[in-house]
Parts: structure tokens; sequence; C-alpha cells
């Protein structure tokens, strides 16, 4: 962080991936409710999501998937301090897993829903203006688990104008 700064940074934010139940990660094996204390000695300002399957589930309807991990939001800034919110585009694993066949397959999940869950993001950016507007987004191209913003055959650039609807102002 000191190097950032003498280089006319102004400074490094290291982002947590959070989560409530304690599993391994990146090798190490948590104990239940040690997440917090755990990302501040490893020198974490802030945390946010990598992909809504990790409190919503690996199933279900999109607009109750994506609900249940934005309600996880509040948790997170509590044990975080700052939490930058986070938007999934669905969760289908079956392609690379085909054994887990359709009851772990995120349903419903259109360039619309996602929408919504966008415009959820930057009201919680809103409420706080002295947080940087950072929205993480799950992901440009995770073909093998359904979760990709690029452009297809089904949605074309449905997801695309999602974002830019919500965040880049300008024709719909």
């Amino acid at each position: 962080r000191r190097r950032c700064v003498e280089r006319g940074l102004s400074g490094l934010d290291l982002q947590a991936i959070g989560r409530m139940r304690a599993g391994v990660e990146a090798g190490a094996k948590l104990a239940p409710g040690s997440e917090a204390a755990a990302a501040r000695v490893l020198g974490f300002y802030s945390a946010t999501a990598y992909q809504s399957c990790m409190e919503g589930g690996q199933s279900g309807d999109y607009v109750v998937w994506a609900n249940q991990a934005i309600n996880s939001w509040p948790t997170y800034e509590a044990m975080h301090g700052t939490y930058y919110p986070h938007a999934s585009i669905g969760w289908d694993n079956t392609h690379r897993n085909p054994s887990f066949a359709q009851e772990s397959v995120v349903v419903n999940a259109t360039p619309d829903a996602f929408e919504a869950c966008l415009w959820k993001a930057k009201a919680w950016l809103d409420a706080r203006p002295n947080q940087v507007p950072l929205v993480t987004i799950n992901s440009w191209n995770e073909w093998t688990e359904g979760s990709y913003l690029l452009h297809d055959m089904r949605w074309g650039y449905g997801y695309l104008r999602a974002a830019r609807n919500v965040f880049g102002g300008g024709e719909r």
C-alpha cells in the first residue's frame, strides 16, 4: 500500500470474497464465524461476492435466488466494513458437471431479471455516497457455469444492455 502511494496512487484496497459459511478457500480451512477476523488479519479492507450461488444456492428461480444473495449484503457490510454489491447473470454448472442435472440450475435468468438485480446494486451504492461506486459482476465469459455477459444467440446483447441501462446512461 505504501508503494502504491509513493507511486502517486491513492492506495490499494484488497477485497475479500465474503462468505457466511466457512469452508476451504485458497487452501485455508476456516472455523465458522472467523471469516471477517481472518480478512482483517490478512489486510482486506472490503468484500464482495464471487457468484450469487454462494448465498442463493445452486437452483431455483433467478429472482428468488438473486434476492437471497442480495439479502446477505448487509451482513457482509457489518462483517467487513465496506461491501461492494455483486450481481450474477445466472448459474448452470451442468455443462462442466453433467451429473448435476436440473436440480443445479437457476432458471428464468433473463436480461430483465439481471437488470433488476443491477438496479438494486445501484440503489445500494447510491445509499453509500462515500463509498467507491463499484459493482462486481460474474462474469464476462463463464460459459461453463451459465454466467456470462458476452452476447449469444439466445439473448443477443441483452445482458450488456442491462448493464448499460443501469450504469451507462444514454439510449436504451
